[in-house]
């Protein structure tokens, strides 16, 4: 807690949940590492939105990289399939996807459809 009152960041909060831990960092610090908004450099709205994709796509954790790779090998896995794969509940691997709308997305029912990696 010192660091981040050292650096004037705000400071995570931590609660427990479903027999684990949760921390929620705000957003301010993962811009504070990329380097703010002025580090994308185009003024163009449209070149900004491009490069937010290209950044976020490139600051994805290991579990959400672990995700898309299985997701390209098998676009009808399950999400229950996905969460044995990689070791944590299918809640959790639903929280993951929520946070990747800009990389994939479901086309059709849970049961029947497929996932389509947004390239």
């Amino acid at each position: 807690m010192d660091e981040f009152d050292k650096a004037n960041l705000t400071r995570p909060t931590f609660k427990v949940e479903q027999g684990g831990l949760a921390t929620d960092i705000p957003r301010e610090i993962f811009m504070s590492i990329r380097g703010g908004q002025d580090s994308i450099g185009a003024n163009d709205a449209k070149n900004d939105a491009k490069n937010d994709a290209k950044n976020d796509a490139k600051n994805i954790t290991e579990r959400q990289s672990k995700i898309l790779t299985l997701i390209s090998q098998n676009p009808h896995i399950s999400l229950d399939a996905i969460a044995e794969t990689i070791g944590v509940s299918s809640p959790t691997i639903d929280r993951e996807i929520a946070k990747m709308t800009n990389l994939v997305k479901r086309v059709g029912p849970k049961k029947g459809g497929y996932w389509e990696v947004i390239e």
